[in-house]
């Protein structure tokens, strides 16, 4: 889906709850968010769940698994590292230039917040010297370091200014197969994404869910349809308000 298409989308940019400004503006922190992709009687699926009602921000909407950078992850050794291309994506459109950890920390803050809310693990061995930093303690726990060379990136979005809450967030892809080891249910290590489950994503768009994850799943089906799908190397859609109003672009 191209800028222009993204623009007269007829519900893709619906207002969402947060839109209206209520707070003094504030610089967006970085954070992730990764959906999980596989093909089900030849279609495709997508790992999405119910956010807790206890949060702040988007509270009981359907989303995929992800949340704000920590420093920590900023440290953490991989077992496998980013596309370079991939990489590149992230550096673009910043205010300042990245520091050579920043795309490292956005994608593996992606993977752990899918572990800590699904308890899937996308990642290789770790090496028996690693020492985890805080936080990634319960992940190499399991014997696994986040491995990031099958991460796609496929959007990105910046809270509208003057809101509580604000967050320049990157939407990552990632095949089933890339998932290492799953932990059962019970044992996942947090209860912020609730009713997790794999939805079609035709019947995913018909459900009720914030403006800015219809375009990010609209986007995501359309690059899963394109040739290499998930791996093919295409325009990142990057979404932001200017001067109160939404804007889309493509940044390749």
């Amino acid at each position: 889906m191209d800028a222009a298409s993204v623009n007269d989308h007829p519900r893709g940019f619906a207002a969402d709850e947060h839109d209206a400004p209520v707070a003094p503006n504030r610089r967006p922190r970085d954070s992730a968010s990764l959906a999980v992709c596989r093909r089900e009687g030849g279609h495709w699926h997508v790992l999405m769940g119910v956010r807790s009602k206890r949060h702040v921000f988007f509270p009981s909407a359907l989303a995929f698994p992800g949340g704000a950078v920590d420093p920590t992850d900023f440290a953490v050794p991989a077992a496998g590292h980013l596309d370079p291309a991939v990489e590149r994506l992230l550096t673009l459109r910043t205010r300042q230039p990245m520091s050579p950890r920043r795309p490292h920390a956005i994608a593996c803050a992606a993977i752990r917040e899918l572990f800590e809310e699904t308890g899937i693990i996308v990642g290789g061995a770790a090496p028996a010297s690693a020492t985890p930093p805080r936080g990634w303690e319960a992940f190499f726990g399991h014997g696994f370091a986040p491995d990031l060379s099958g991460l796609s990136l496929f959007m990105r979005a910046i809270t509208p200014p003057r809101q509580t809450r604000r967050f320049d967030n990157r939407f990552f892809a990632v095949g089933a197969d890339r998932i290492a080891h799953a932990l059962p249910p019970e044992d996942c290590p947090t209860a912020e994404l609730e009713e997790r489950r794999y939805l079609p994503i035709d019947g995913a768009l018909g459900m009720e869910m914030p403006g800015v994850t219809r375009v990010a799943l609209t986007v995501l089906r359309e690059r899963l349809g394109a040739p290499g799908g998930l791996r093919s190397h295409r325009p990142v859609l990057f979404r932001r308000t200017v001067r109160g109003k939404h804007v889309a672009e493509e940044i390749s």
